[in-house]
């Protein structure tokens, strides 16, 4: 009976609970739904920032060291996700007006290093007229008794040219595409590229020798419909250089860097050897004794179906371990960045030693003794819009192996001309600082709202609807050996970018952008680089070159406010004013040179310089031969002219005295000879050799 009373008093009370609840109102229900859903939406942004938080210190702890990733497989996940996201912001960007039009951010496969590297767009100032050349002792006042060598970066490293001399020999890199060959050719000789090997004799050169240089390269005439690797409008110069004592021809095209070594103890009988090949675009090339080092870039390119692929590092076809490959961390351009060593087995066979790639396109390469640095463009970190740079160090040891040391990241883009220079023991840079900010800026009927607003950006959660230039800036940096920074003089131009810059022993000299300035930075207190002195320019400047036996000397190449060829020389000791003291114009001309320093001549002398380089106008390829002296007066005291010739380059020098101008046209090559002291003004007075 008792159970029975506890049964039904168990039943009764549950009964009374359900009752209960149905009395609930229904608000009641939703108050612990929408609890319940606001306790899953807490956990999943609790955990979300516990996840984000791993990633940010396994990124921290991660950056500034090294890293191989464990399959190519494992690279090209990264790649794929990298190129769909820069494919999506591009897409972003053709929603908008300025200032994204202005300036959209390049796709992955359609962005080149010339297009990253290359110098702003010209200004214009006052014009100056084109002096004409005499021809009386006076146009060459000065003895030369030094044969010219090509312009280096670094003046104790060779660097490649299409002409060089030695022992009395001249060495000519003859290029021919094949649109003119002599009607009476038995072969195809004249399509391919040749070596001539002259001698000056009687008054006139003559040919000891020449060979062949033939390279079946499939990317060579590829077009936009393609494989194509970077720009189709960029520039893939050949060129020669010495390694031990063997001449290499180096032949760059879009997807391939390929070596022939020429045996040329003989001169009369050069011999081809065997030929060499690295996998993309040449970038930069040094002889370090016998040792021959090559860093290329391959960035990805699109196929005929329209796929984006990214070819395996290889070296004579023969695919680079994935142990020997560096991952980059925060990549911001998928592609392979390779640094090879070889070393002469004899006079025609190039060995590889030493390989090492990173994954990550180089914006540039700095070559110093056997020190390697690849400088790539990194994403900017989460919430700071910043743009960096990450350094990755390589060194070369006396066996030829290549081995990756060090690395680091540094706010800023590498700024244009002479910007990464070593020595001291330090690494300098001077680098164009961006900051950007990201906000929502509503632009009524402008930009209307959309969820694809936000764009997840290889891992950068961007707002690219208010995403715009907060400040800029240059800053400099003094790296130690293991890229540690010593020193760092932040916002030492505020609103401006780099220009130009050129490092002499404690001094850096760099021209800004918008304000049109040359700055002189003192360098002596590494750790707190100093501004000493500064002046206005009237024109915009590309080039700048300093005189380590005379560093108050300094000349400028650049364009004036109406677009004409402007050299101007400087005077400036250190702590003092920069001061102008001459300035030479050539009017309605432009010229490659203020892009590649090595096309431009500079011989020294004892009262000034002789400076040199091809320009070009409608008239054709000229080249102007200027001489400064010490009574700060600039004279022209040579133009060599094309007539309507159709050259692919022209390059001046001094051998033995005389001054020669060698042109490269489609249909020859062709060699002027100037007589010293009588230099006559123009190139039908000259000695002229021809190889047709």
């Amino acid at each position: 009976m008792r159970c029975e009373n506890n049964l039904m008093e168990t039943t009764l009370k549950k009964n009374m609970s359900l009752y209960e609840e149905d009395q609930q109102p229904e608000g009641g229900r939703w108050r612990k739904i929408l609890r319940y859903v606001l306790i899953a939406v807490i956990l999943a942004i609790v955990i979300q920032m516990l996840y984000a938080g791993v990633l940010f210190l396994l990124a921290w702890r991660a950056e500034g060291s090294l890293q191989t990733a464990s399959s190519y497989k494992q690279i090209e996940k990264s790649f794929k996700r990298v190129i769909k996201a820069q494919q999506k912001v591009v897409s972003r960007y053709e929603f908008y007006e300025d200032p994204f039009k202005a300036d959209p951010l390049p796709m992955a496969y359609n962005c080149s290093l010339g297009s990253l590297m290359q110098s702003a767009a010209s200004s214009v100032s006052e014009g100056v007229l084109d002096r004409e050349p005499g021809s009386t002792q006076e146009d060459w006042p000065e003895l030369i008794t030094q044969d010219s060598t090509t312009n280096t970066e670094n003046a104790d490293e060779a660097e490649m040219d299409q002409i060089l001399t030695k022992d009395g020999l001249i060495y000519v890199l003859y290029y021919n595409d094949g649109s003119y060959i002599r009607s009476n050719a038995t072969d195809q000789e004249g399509a391919t590229d040749q070596l001539y090997i002259l001698r000056e004799k009687n008054g006139i050169c003559e040919e000891v020798g020449k060979v062949s240089l033939k390279i079946n390269d499939p990317y060579q005439n590829a077009s936009s419909e393609d494989d194509l690797y970077g720009d189709e409008s960029a520039s893939y110069e050949d060129g020669l250089m010495w390694c031990g004592k063997s001449l290499l021809y180096v032949k760059n095209t879009r997807a391939q860097t390929y070596v022939i070594p020429i045996d040329v103890s003989d001169p009369q009988k050069p011999q081809a050897g065997k030929m060499l090949r690295q996998n993309g675009q040449n970038l930069c090339t040094r002889v370090s004794g016998e040792q021959l080092i090559i860093a290329s870039v391959m960035q990805p390119y699109t196929d005929a179906d329209g796929v984006i692929s990214i070819e395996d590092p290889q070296i004579n076809d023969k695919k680079l371990a994935v142990k020997d490959v560096y991952w980059q961390r925060d990549l911001y351009q998928p592609g392979y960045t390779l640094v090879c060593s070889y070393r002469m087995a004899d006079h025609t066979q190039l060995e590889p030693v030493g390989h090492k790639a990173l994954a990550g396109t180089a914006m540039k390469v700095y070559m110093s003794g056997k020190n390697v640095y690849v400088l790539c463009r990194t994403v900017a970190k989460r919430f700071d819009e910043t743009e960096r740079t990450g350094i990755t160090k390589f060194v070369v040891d006396s066996e030829g192996t290549v081995k990756a040391t060090a690395t680091h990241i540094v706010k800023g883009i590498v700024g244009e001309g002479f910007a990464v220079k070593e020595q001291g023991g330090h690494l300098w840079l001077c680098m164009s600082v961006h900051h950007y900010k990201s906000e929502w800026k509503w632009k009524k009927a402008e930009v209307p709202f959309n969820w694809k607003l936000l764009a997840h950006y290889t891992g950068q959660l961007k707002m690219l609807c208010g995403e715009e230039e907060s400040s800029r800036n240059v800053s400099v940096y003094a790296l130690d050996d293991s890229l540690q920074e010593i020193g760092t003089s932040s916002e030492i131009c505020k609103g401006e970018t780099v220009q130009c810059a050129r490092f002499l022993n404690k001094t850096l000299y760099l021209v800004v952008n918008d304000d049109r300035k040359m700055i002189q930075v003192s360098m002596a207190a590494e750790a707190d680089p100093q501004v000493l002195a500064q002046i206005k320019l009237a024109d915009e400047v590309h080039y700048l070159h300093l005189f380590p036996s005379d560093p108050s000397m300094i000349f400028s190449l650049g364009k004036t406010t109406t677009g004409e060829l402007d050299m101007t020389v400087f005077q400036a000791t250190e702590g003092s004013d920069i001061k102008q003291v001459a300035s030479y114009g050539l009017r309605q001309h432009d010229s490659s040179a203020l892009a590649d320093h090595t096309k431009i001549l500079v011989q020294k002398t004892e009262k000034g310089f002789y400076l040199g380089f091809a320009t070009y106008n409608a008239e054709g390829l000229q080249y102007p031969l200027l001489h400064y002296t010490a009574d700060e007066s600039v004279t022209q005291v040579l133009r060599s002219t094309s007539k309507g010739r159709a050259d692919y380059w022209c390059r001046g020098l001094f051998i033995d005295g005389s001054f020669y101008v060698f042109r490269n046209s489609n249909r020859d090559l062709q060699m002027e000879k100037y007589e010293h002291p009588q230099m006559e003004a123009y190139a039908d007075k000259a000695k002229v050799w021809s190889n047709y």
